[in-house]
């Protein structure tokens, strides 16, 4: 029933008067707020826009600062969106209007969304339920009518719009103004505040050419930088000023449309700010070392006749290059920094990175080249480079003969001559061999050219890229044909330069001989070397004669300075002539050696001949250097005689008295003393150190020195076995205590050797001694001395020996040599004999004028034989001299049939 009187009554609705007072409301708070929204957003865009305008007419706005100001002015064109869902969007039914007003009138506010929703109700499809209808009716007209006595434009929230309105219209002018001034300036600062993120360059009145980000100026030199004003510029001022880092202001005045800037020597990187006018610009200064070139190199490409294609790279050093004459080359030059431009004696070349390579040129007189170069940085080189080009020719090769041997002189025909060549070139080598020439006027007679023996062996073959070669020689004489005659060897060798004459070593006279000719050059060598030998004798008897003169001196003088001079003077002359003997020994074994090599010698004279220079090198080895050995202890000695005092000073505790047993008694050395042996003297007839028959209670007699204490008790004691045979021993002492065992051991085995040994060296173990035990155990000069001149008597006893046996192996050899010199001189005839022939057809035949090479043959053949007449006629009286020392029947008969 209540639906039906609902519809037949029609809707509850809010009077129309009361819509419309919401209804103006409402476009009032979304024109206020839109209004002020609208207001803010422009004061914000122009503040921004106004602030890079200004900045800008001052310095460089940063590009942060430009992108602060547009952040703000885009936040306040947010407020727009921002009031228009605030008062627009949020703001549009009547619900939220009467919330609205409820800020400003609270009660009337209340009621009028009560009665909203009352109407919202009833329009619902439960209706009024059970509310009156008359009562909300009546309740709708009364708050309708409440609400006309109050003034809803004061319920707008809090209207600013007319100070928005008045703040932006101070930027609205000024920007305005600006357009209209300064329109260049005003439309620039917009690009520059509506896109920060752009590079846009900043408007000035005064405009000059931009300078790089950083300038890169030498390091530590004072350097000058250039600004150019623009045509486009404006304004042109008389000053512009550069700022490096903290240091002073630079100034510098126009002068045709540029300002110069003279920089002061920088080492640091630093800020730079320059301006000139309104014109800012900041940079960076940079000091950096020159451009250097790090390496030079030049490309050569060598003569086409080396037959080297290939281009070879030589490294440049010192400004100086020496190609081989004919060469084609090119330099390349390294920077340690990539190059801009580049000169070559002027002209420009275009390098490649860090490259600069100059075109090629031929290598044929002196010159020089001048490079320039530039970096990326604008940087020159700190000066020019200038490469003198000086072209070397071609050099020939270097022969060298190595390891030639020490007697090459004369070579037997049928023996071989080895050693090495070394060649060594500085472009190739083709080939290396030996060469050989003999001497005409010796195998022939004659000096035409045409009649020497000539000849070439190859040793090795090179190669075009072969700059040294070690070839092994090997020259035999019967094996390349090359009969008995003096020659000249020589090691040759090519290189690829054509027409060039080979390079030669220095020549070798080798004198080829046959066997007889080789057996006389030797036994002339022996001959010498057996001299040679006698000299050394008689050298080593007047030593021994000195020796003699100082021992008949006092024992007392022997420690004086004077006679330990001559003393240790005749040591040293001892050592120099044993090592003249032990040369003089060297020299006979390569001439037994050499003698080997011939058939011609019987092998028992060499085996006898070796025998002899051996002993001959055991006198050199051992038997001298021992005399030199006693000599240089009696020189240093520090007694006089024994069991005298150090220095030879009489009274002290243990020294005898004369007659007493180690005072030697006055004589000649080697002579037996007057009156009874006394005990540990030499008998008659014995040399002092010799073995003789040992008294109980003696030491046995030892040669050498015993620098070792004796271990246990004295030998001779009761109980003792019997004293051990004489021994040959070099006893040493040492630093390590003695061991007892070891002492126990030695004893031992000393009581056990029954026979005398090979001298041994023992090392010993002992304290060390007190110095007055030391110069006990020390040799007096006066025993060291006779013990010296004992083994100089023995051994030149040895050394009459061997020249006894050399003059027999001399003597045999010496009758051998005139056979061979028989059959030298036969051999010669022979040769005479078909040089006649040969010359028989043309030289003994009847005609009128005969030719003038033979005429000139026949006096070859005259000249030989003269020679060899004089030879003979020396052959025979060498002979005759000999016989005449020999007394040889056989050479008698020989002369009686000549």
């Amino acid at each position: 029933m209540a639906d039906e009187r609902r519809g037949e009554q029609g809707p509850i609705t809010l009077p129309a008067s009361l819509q419309r007072r919401l209804y103006d409301f409402r476009g009032r708070v979304w024109r206020i707020k839109l209004l002020e929204a609208i207001s803010g957003a422009l004061f914000g865009v122009l503040v921004g826009y106004l602030a890079v305008f200004a900045i800008d007419r001052l310095t460089e706005t940063p590009a942060w600062v430009r992108l602060a100001a547009f952040l703000v002015a885009v936040a306040a064109c947010a407020a727009i969106p921002v009031t228009f869902h605030r008062w627009i969007w949020s703001q549009r039914g009547l619900e939220q209007l009467a919330r609205l007003i409820s800020r400003r009138f609270p009660g009337i506010g209340d009621q009028l969304l009560g009665i909203i929703e009352l109407v919202r109700s009833a329009e619902s499809p439960t209706g009024l339920g059970d509310r009156s209808r008359t009562l909300c009716e009546a309740a709708i007209a009364q708050v309708s009518e409440r609400a006309g006595k109050f003034d809803l434009d004061q319920a707008v929230p809090r209207p600013r719009h007319r100070a928005w309105m008045l703040a932006a219209a101070v930027p609205v002018c000024l920007a305005v103004a600006a357009a209209l001034v300064v329109p260049e300036a005003a439309a620039n600062a917009w690009q520059r505040f509506l896109a920060p993120w752009w590079p846009v360059e900043r408007f000035t009145f005064a405009r000059l050419e931009p300078l790089p980000e950083t300038i890169v100026v030498p390091r530590g030199e004072a350097a000058e930088v250039e600004m150019r004003l623009t045509e486009s510029t404006r304004s042109k001022p008389d000053r512009a000023t550069v700022r490096i880092g903290g240091q002073e202001r630079i100034e510098a005045t126009l002068g045709s449309d540029r300002y110069a800037f003279a920089l002061p020597p920088q080492l640091e990187p630093a800020a730079v700010a320059v301006a000139a006018g309104d014109w800012r610009q900041k940079t960076r200064i940079e000091p950096m070392l020159r451009p250097e070139i790090k390496n030079l190199v030049a490309e050569l490409k060598l003569p086409e006749y080396l037959g080297r294609p290939d281009v070879i790279r030589q490294e440049v050093r010192g400004g100086t290059l020496a190609p081989v004459e004919g060469s084609e080359l090119a330099i390349v030059a390294t920077a340690d920094r990539p190059l801009a431009a580049a000169t070559v004696d002027g002209q420009p070349v275009e390098p490649s990175g860090d490259i600069l390579r100059t075109p090629a040129r031929p290598a044929t007189a002196a010159e020089t080249v001048t490079l320039t170069w530039r970096d990326g940085h604008g940087l020159d080189g700190s000066r020019p480079l200038v490469l003198s080009i000086a072209p070397k020719p071609d050099e020939p090769p270097t022969v060298v003969p190595l390891d030639l041997p020490p007697n090459r002189d004369v070579l037997l025909d049928t023996d071989t001559l080895r050693f090495r060549v070394d060649v060594r070139d500085d472009f190739g080598i083709r080939r290396v061999g030996l060469e050989w020439e003999g001497l005409a006027e010796w195998s022939t007679g004659s000096d035409d050219p045409a009649a020497r023996t000539r000849g070439e062996r190859l040793l090795k073959q090179g190669g075009v890229d072969v700059e040294s070669i070690e070839a092994v020689a090997t020259f035999c004489p019967a094996a390349l044909g090359i009969a008995p005659q003096p020659i000249f060897l020589r090691a040759f060798a090519e290189d690829y330069k054509p027409g060039r004459p080979r390079a030669v070593s220095t020549p070798l006279l080798i004198y080829v001989v046959d066997k007889a000719e080789h057996a006389l050059v030797l036994n002339t060598r022996l001959a010498q070397f057996r001299q040679r030998a006698s000299e050394v004798r008689d050298r080593e008897m007047g030593l021994l004669a000195n020796n003699k003169e100082l021992r008949n001196l006092p024992s007392e003088r022997l420690l004086d300075e004077d006679v330990r001079g001559r003393l240790a003077g005749q040591a040293a002359a001892e050592d120099a002539n044993a090592r003249r003997l032990e040369r003089l020994v060297e020299e006979g074994a390569k001439l037994v050696r050499e003698a080997m090599k011939n058939p011609d010698f019987e092998a028992g004279t060499l085996e006898k001949l070796a025998e002899d220079i051996q002993a001959l090198a055991d006198i050199a080895e051992n038997r001298m250097p021992s005399v030199a050995d006693l000599l240089e202890q009696a020189a240093a000695a520090r007694r006089a005689t024994a069991g005298q005092g150090e220095q030879g000073q009489p009274g002290q505790p243990g020294q005898p008295q004369e007659g007493q047993p180690g005072q030697p008694q006055p004589g000649r050395p080697g002579q037996p003393p007057k009156g009874p042996a006394q005990p540990g003297e030499p008998q008659a007839g014995q040399l002092a150190g010799e073995p003789g028959e040992s008294q109980p209670g003696e030491q046995p007699p030892r040669v050498g020195e015993d620098k070792s204490k004796p271990a246990g008790g004295q030998g001779g004691q009761p109980g003792e076995p019997a004293p051990p045979i004489p021994q040959v021993v070099d006893k040493e002492s040492s630093q390590q205590p003695q061991d007892p065992a070891a002492g126990q051991e030695q004893k031992s085995a000393a009581a056990g050797q029954g026979r005398l040994g090979l001298p041994s060296t023992q090392a010993g173990v002992s304290k060390p001694k007190p110095p007055g035990e030391a110069a006990e155990a020390e040799p007096p000069a006066d025993e060291a001395l006779d013990e010296a001149i004992a083994k100089q008597e023995e051994l030149l006893e040895e050394f009459a020996k061997v020249a006894d046996e050399l003059a027999a192996v001399m003597a045999r050899l010496e009758g051998s040599t005139f056979v061979k010199r028989f059959k030298l001189a036969s051999r010669e005839q022979a040769s005479i004999g078909g040089r006649l022939a040969g010359l028989a057809a043309e030289a003994f035949v009847v005609t009128d004028e005969r030719p003038a090479k033979i005429d000139e043959a026949i006096g070859g053949v005259r000249e030989l034989t003269e020679r060899e007449t004089d030879k003979v006629s020396a052959l025979m009286d060498d002979m005759q001299a000999y016989l005449d020392r020999r007394q040889l029947p056989a050479f008698r008969t020989v002369l009686e049939e000549m």
